[in-house]
């Protein structure tokens, strides 16, 4: 029987007993952990004493820590991560200091802003078994709420730089990427809405190189006009 629309609410607590901890994690285990772990609201990780901005919907958990945790190894966590940005659910960021994981559409799985932030460590799952209670007129109208309402996805350093090398432009896809990361993808003082224009404007305001005297004489060398 295919499974009814509708939403659960799992405390976050659960994650903390034995029952859910004590064995190896199921990859449908896992998956349910991720959204458990990510956080409800803003916040940071430190790492070697330094602070690492970690936003609504993302995990600041390393594989290290994942694979202890879910009882797997480091490279069953890694292919796991990767199956999940490959069906689009989640996309993680890398750098020298750390892995943080963004829930792609985070948004979708939380019924609304006011459950998840007055119900203290409740989060909101969607509901995979029947449920002949489920009030479905209510939920619907929540859940396209939710779906329009997505949160801003933070994009990985692999998809920085397929931008950055399709308009063929001179912006360090590392730098760029490092830069928005450390100021938890504020653009100013608001949140980035919109990285690919982020990366139009590091075009915009990236100085041009200065032409060298050498370059110079080999142009007029060459019959080239110069200004």
């Amino acid at each position: 029987m295919k499974p009814e629309g509708g939403w659960i609410k799992i405390y976050r607590q659960l994650t903390l007993n034995n029952i859910w901890t004590e064995e190896s994690f199921s990859r449908g285990q896992a998956w349910i952990d991720l959204l458990l772990l990510a956080n409800h609201k803003d916040g940071i990780v430190r790492v070697r004493g330094i602070k690492i901005p970690v936003l609504r919907g993302q995990v600041g958990w390393s594989e290290l820590k994942l694979a202890d945790r879910w009882k797997w190894s480091r490279g069953k966590v890694r292919r796991f991560i990767r199956e999940l940005e490959n069906e689009k659910m989640v996309v993680q960021h890398k750098n020298r200091k750390t892995s943080i994981i963004s829930i792609l559409n985070y948004e979708f799985y939380q019924c609304n802003d006011t459950t998840d932030s007055t119900t203290d460590g409740q989060q909101i799952v969607q509901q995979t078994d029947t449920n002949k209670n489920v009030k479905n007129d209510k939920n619907d109208k929540n859940e396209s709420r939710s779906v329009s309402n997505r949160a801003f996805a933070p994009p990985s350093l692999q998809e920085v730089s397929d931008y950055c090398n399709e308009r063929k432009n001179n912006v360090n896809p590392q730098k760029w990427h490092d830069f928005y990361l450390a100021k938890g993808w504020m653009v100013g003082k608001n949140k980035m809405k919109d990285w690919k224009a982020a990366v139009r404007t590091w075009e915009e305001t990236k100085p041009k190189p200065q032409e060298t005297g050498m370059s110079r004489l080999k142009r007029i060398a060459r019959g080239e006009k110069v200004d």
